[in-house]
């Protein structure tokens, strides 16, 4: 994303800001074919992810779906803005309140070719408690951040939902931190019996400080370092962010 005018001004739950690391990675890495690509965008958020691909990939449509009704209330005033812009037509976007995975219905799935999910990672072995209180007090921190101990927890229920779909289905797109262990990562996919349609594409990211004192008791075992691909440069610690494309084969 290097013109970032077309996001300005980026409304939050908190007032405007710019897109998050991980929004910019999987905007900038989700496969979208112009003029006919489908997008269901799952936990879309301030729909960041999903203007993007209408707006810079030429996505032909995106159906922004969420948990949190706050979600889709930010998502489509973000939506409203580009729309008075003529950057998007509103015949291009739809929105879906859900109040989980489950309850999306097939049919709706169904017509989309595409798939994606910014997924809440934060793994809570790692934090500490002041910071799990902050976020667990707040209703809309913990409904996009906490991912239970491992970082998994939210993960692992999309990799069932999305496996348990009939077939024929779109595509998914999930991104991934690498912190979190890609032997960890693999696992929750095997267990619902996916595995992922190609290597991930990776992203060069900046690891969180309140992860190091975690990354430095990494760097003592050369495994963990690789499984989790971080490493430490001018003091530094740095991870990558992995974007995983999954096909249900069955």
């Amino acid at each position: 994303m290097n013109n970032r005018n077309w996001y300005e001004p980026y409304i939050t739950s908190w007032g405007t800001e710019a897109p998050s690391q991980f929004s910019e990675v999987l905007a900038r890495t989700i496969p979208i074919e112009a003029g006919r690509t489908r997008l269901l965008d799952i936990g879309c958020g301030s729909g960041i992810i999903g203007i993007y691909c209408l707006i810079e990939k030429k996505s032909q449509s995106v159906t922004f779906t969420d948990i949190a009704p706050i979600w889709i209330d930010i998502a489509r005033s973000n939506v409203d803005l580009k729309v008075h812009d003529g950057l998007i037509e509103p015949s291009q976007t739809k929105f879906l309140e859900a109040t989980e995975l489950t309850s999306i219905p097939y049919d709706e799935v169904a017509q989309h070719d595409l798939v994606s999910f910014n997924p809440p990672q934060l793994p809570y072995a790692y934090v500490d408690e002041a910071t799990r209180q902050k976020i667990d007090s707040d209703p809309i921190e913990r409904s996009f951040r906490r991912g239970g101990e491992s970082g998994l927890e939210i993960v692992s229920m999309f990799f069932t939902w999305y496996a348990s779909l009939p077939m024929p289905k779109p595509d998914a797109v999930i991104l991934l931190s690498s912190f979190l262990g890609r032997r960890n990562i693999e696992s929750a996919m095997s267990i619902s019996g996916l595995t992922p349609r190609e290597a991930p594409i990776e992203s060069n990211a900046t690891l969180r400080s309140m992860f190091w004192e975690y990354a430095e008791r990494f760097s003592n075992s050369p495994s963990e370092m690789e499984d989790r691909s971080i490493r430490k440069v001018n003091g530094v610690w740095h991870k990558k962010l992995l974007t995983y494309r999954l096909t249900n084969q069955r």
